[in-house]
């Protein structure tokens, strides 16, 4: 024969106030909880599309979102002579690694400034941009030079 054991009260008792505490906590903690916002992770741009002068030029006016213009033209001194207003000199992409802006590329006509664009794309967060036809469509377009 065997011998049952006493059925033990004590964890029941126990049981039964981890589960009043769990469900208390939650009940007292989700309003909380509920307020406390988690900040999405950005995602690095995966692409870069052109911009007609007309469109770089209503996005450089309108500045809804914080943007950088970049002259890549290989000599400096043809940025001295010349630029789109806002503009910075800069021919190294690696420096605008990890950047929120949004960034316009330009060169002479395009063909540097796409490669530059490439070579942004999974290092930056904001929208990448070349200037279609470069600095050149963006005179031809009447658009002001510094």
């Amino acid at each position: 024969m065997t011998k049952e054991k006493p059925f033990n009260n004590n964890k029941i008792e126990i049981i039964f106030l981890v589960a009043i505490l769990v469900i208390s906590i939650v009940v007292f903690l989700r309003p909380a909880l509920s307020s406390i916002k988690i900040e999405e992770i950005p995602t690095y741009t995966s692409t870069y599309s052109p911009l007609s002068p007309q469109q770089a030029h209503d996005i450089i006016t309108t500045n809804a979102s914080p943007i950088t213009i970049v002259d890549i033209r290989s000599c400096k001194c043809k940025y001295n002579t010349e630029h789109i207003p806002g503009a910075i000199w800069n021919i190294n992409p690696t420096s605008f690694y990890n950047t929120t802006n949004d960034l316009i590329v330009y060169d002479n006509n395009r063909t540097e400034s796409m490669e530059f664009c490439k070579q942004l794309v999974g290092h930056t967060y904001g929208s990448i941009y070349y200037l279609e036809g470069g600095i050149n469509a963006w005179k031809k377009a009447g658009y002001q030079i510094i």
